[in-house]
């Protein structure tokens, strides 16, 4: 992470690799970076004075708990070529648990591969993302 910036959102997959989403100190750009301290495999956007106008943020709140099915699903993502990325964090009343991770979907052939959070790396909590007005509105739920 750049000394101007502070994370927002974080975790490290089951399989070892690091998401960061910061935050320009400022909140000029917000950036994903995906990859290793060493090797960074994915950072979006290129052109960060432009970042804002790149993401989108969609959520849905149902409450009641599991009587009523409960759910809390938010999600940040962008497009990069044919792939959109989406950063997800979704509870669920019924199992009790929330799952973080990111889905990586092909935009031509709708296949979609998840990569898993653990969830004892979490730091911080998509759901901040709700009263961001710089961020774009979506309005796609990915479950």
């Amino acid at each position: 992470m750049q000394t101007n910036e502070k994370s927002v959102f974080e975790f490290e997959t089951v399989k070892g690799k690091r998401l960061v989403i910061a935050l320009d100190t400022n909140e000029k750009y917000l950036v994903y970076r995906y990859g290793t301290e060493k090797n960074i495999e994915l950072e979006f956007p290129k052109k960060l004075s432009t970042s804002w106008n790149e993401f989108q943020f969609s959520w849905y709140l149902r409450g009641g708990g599991v009587q009523n099915e409960g759910l809390d699903l938010n999600y940040l993502y962008f497009d990069s070529g044919i792939y959109r990325y989406v950063v997800f964090q979704e509870y669920s009343a019924n199992s009790q648990r929330t799952d973080y991770g990111i889905k990586v979907i092909n935009r031509e052939t709708k296949n979609k591969t998840v990569i898993e959070a653990n969830p004892t790396t979490v730091e911080g909590t998509l759901s901040n993302f709700r009263d961001v007005k710089s961020i774009k509105e979506g309005d796609e739920l990915f479950e």
